[in-house]
């Protein structure tokens, strides 16, 4: 890489100020009511989802893949994803 091409520090400058002198900062983090709506409803969908990844890594110390092929990867990694999810509503099966 040629460090030529690179900006000064004087352009990096005007650029990291330039959102604060035009009051863009303010205008970019205003979050309106549909913006709390729509992430009300994906943090829902995304907390269960993420919910099972922290089982299978937290609880069960899954954290790094040795490689042994894909197919051989993939049946594990779903084989953990049945079980956490089974983990998850352990409760739910056991009163039935």
């Amino acid at each position: 890489m040629d460090l030529a091409s690179l900006p000064d520090e004087t352009t990096v400058s005007k650029f990291r100020h330039f959102p604060e002198a035009q009051a863009l900062t303010a205008a970019l983090l205003h979050l309106t009511c549909a913006d709390r709506a729509f992430n009300r409803k994906s943090n829902r969908v995304l907390a269960r989802v993420e919910h099972v990844f922290g089982v299978i890594k937290h609880l069960w110390g899954y954290r790094r893949v040795r490689y042994r092929g894909l197919a051989k990867n993939a049946a594990h990694l779903f084989t953990l994803l049945a079980l956490a999810n089974w983990y998850l509503v352990r409760r739910d099966l056991a009163g039935t």
